[in-house]
């Protein structure tokens, strides 16, 4: 699906796996964007976004 979303072609769809994965995602790929545009727009608001993002923060 990542890939479907940058709109990116590799070898994982072709073949026999080209034949029979034909879902689009479409309903997958929206909430992926969703979510990415809720955290960016935190990070440029300057608030937290509401959502399952998390923060990472190295240890030390």
């Amino acid at each position: 699906m990542t890939e479907s979303v940058l709109n990116h072609v590799s070898g994982s769809r072709g073949g026999i796996v080209g034949v029979y994965q034909r879902h689009d995602w479409l309903s997958e790929k929206r909430a992926a964007c969703e979510a990415w545009a809720a955290y960016v727009r935190g990070l440029v608001e300057g608030e937290p976004s509401a959502g399952n993002v998390v923060a990472l923060h190295r240890a030390g």
